[in-house]
């Protein structure tokens, strides 16, 4: 899974280090010396040319506003990106490709080999690992609408892939 890079937020003082930042009990220490709180607040995540605000728990300084997050605090907002950045790109949400792939009443394993990207490709989309390519995403719009065009996709082959 990509982990987003550890943000630093505020007037740059660089990186605050610490171990184990998954450690609720271990505080960090700001390099302006001061008191770091855990909290969740708003932040702006851009990719190409939209932004999204999610709220963001990291620990944040009191003095300086600085922001250190850790692996557990990306994997927080990670999915919500993720999304965002499908639509962005043309393609569709992680809740969109599984509601399509229910109502056609595939399997994911079946899904990827009957329309394409190998037997992983829909647990990976639906777990937001991968976004689906844009043509993926229309090919799944057009059988949202018409199901029964399913049909006439190139028959299963279960060697293939």
């Amino acid at each position: 899974m990509r982990v987003p890079p550890t943000v630093v937020q505020g007037k740059g003082r660089g990186i605050m280090t610490m171990t184990n930042t998954d450690n609720a009990k271990q505080k960090p220490h700001c390099d302006c010396g001061g008191e770091m709180v855990r909290d969740s607040r708003p932040m702006e995540f851009k990719y190409r040319d939209q932004s999204i605000t999610l709220d963001q728990p990291a620990w944040y300084c009191t003095s300086c506003g600085d922001s250190l997050l850790s692996v557990s605090d990306s994997l927080a907002t990670e999915a919500a990106f993720m999304d965002f950045k499908a639509v962005v790109d043309g393609s569709l949400p992680a809740a969109e490709v599984k509601r399509i792939r229910k109502k056609l009443r595939l399997t994911q394993d079946e899904a990827g080999r009957r329309l394409g990207g190998g037997p992983a490709a829909f647990n990976k989309y639906e777990k937001r690992r991968e976004v689906p390519s844009r043509a993926m995403a229309n090919l799944l719009r057009l059988l949202d609408r018409d199901p029964s065009r399913l049909n006439e996709l190139a028959p299963t082959d279960k060697s293939a892939v």
